[in-house]
């Protein structure tokens, strides 16, 4: 079996990340290794020069 030291994983509240934090736990308990999340969000800087009207909007439910 593959030793794992540390597992990095990034995270945005979806379906699929939720189960990637649990496939991962699994193995770092398995090889204890140290778990690191990342919570990942979508950067809205460029919006700010394409789309200034919805930037607001973004960062509002980015917020939330």
């Amino acid at each position: 079996m593959i030793s794992y030291k540390r597992i990095l994983v990034p995270v945005d509240f979806s379906e699929a990340s939720k189960k990637a934090v649990t496939y991962a736990l699994t193995i770092a308990a398995q090889t204890n290794a140290k778990l690191f999340v990342a919570h990942i969000v979508q950067d809205t800087s460029a919006l700010n020069y394409t789309f200034p009207s919805e930037t607001y909007a973004a960062e509002k439910q980015q917020y939330e």
